[in-house]
């Protein structure tokens, strides 16, 4: 009994925002929750929740096209917080993930190149 109990409140821990990192609790938040922060594909490591919210961009209604609208929120996913806030900065595998996303998902014209003009800026 005690054992099972403790397990459940070790689970309980791990979901909570407090003990997570904050990309996930970003991810969460936006609706794209994930039991690992990393996704990794071809034996490389790219950031999981914005890999999940790209395929939701395009899963959805429409064209199946990333649209200006889905291109904020996977930046919003990858850069752990708003587009533009001061601080924001990109690690290695966040760069990489951002290319891979660009590369496997279809985009309509401005949202790509509003993606790759904030990118930039960070």
């Amino acid at each position: 009994m005690l054992a099972t109990t403790t397990l459940s409140v070790l689970a309980l821990r791990a979901s909570h925002p407090v003990f997570m990192p904050r990309a996930a609790v970003t991810a969460q938040r936006c609706g794209f929750a994930r039991a690992s922060y990393y996704e990794v594909i071809d034996g490389l490591k790219y950031d999981g929740g914005c890999i999940e919210a790209a395929k939701e961009a395009v899963a959805g209604k429409g064209d199946g096209r990333v649209s200006k609208s889905d291109a904020e929120k996977i930046l919003a996913t990858l850069l752990d917080g708003p587009v533009g806030k001061a601080g924001n900065s990109i690690t290695e595998i966040e760069y990489r993930t951002a290319f891979r996303v660009l590369h496997d998902y279809k985009w309509t014209a401005e949202a790509q190149a509003m993606f790759i003009e904030r990118l930039a800026k960070v």
